[in-house]
């Protein structure tokens, strides 16, 4: 019988794998492409980006979404085609945390991103740790 209801079980959580990093997937398309509405889709109205030490620097900035979304609108972050490469994905009841890295053609990104399941279950980001350096 317990055989019988892993295998659905297994695929429940691939699915919801799946789920989260297509979220990630349409943020860093998103980005890329500058289209502030595929962006918004996808961030929790709670959502920080926060960057530590940016290329060895010692402030820490820590951005709102609608930061996000103008620094976007205006040209200042995005832009660029990164390639995508999930190194973690892990799910716990309504969180999911994901390590990624995102290499484009002058910056190389490794993220923690932490996202939340709503009440419509549907996975949101709420925050962005991103690490930058040039490769």
């Amino acid at each position: 019988m317990l055989s019988a209801v892993m295998p659905e079980v297994k695929s429940q959580s691939n699915m919801e794998k799946q789920n989260v990093e297509n979220v990630v997937r349409r943020f860093i398309h998103g980005a890329d492409a500058r289209d502030i509405r595929q962006v918004d889709a996808v961030l929790n109205v709670n959502f920080r980006a926060v960057i530590n030490r940016l290329f060895g620097g010692e402030d820490l900035s820590i951005m709102t979404k609608d930061l996000y979304l103008d620094l976007l609108k205006n040209g200042k972050i995005g832009g660029d085609q990164r390639q995508i490469e999930f190194l973690m994905t892990d799910i716990v009841g309504n969180y999911a945390v994901v390590k990624a890295k995102f290499k484009g053609k002058e910056l190389l990104f490794t993220n923690y991103i932490l996202l939340i399941r709503t009440i419509d279950n549907e996975w949101l980001m709420v925050t962005d740790l991103p690490h930058v350096e040039k490769p």
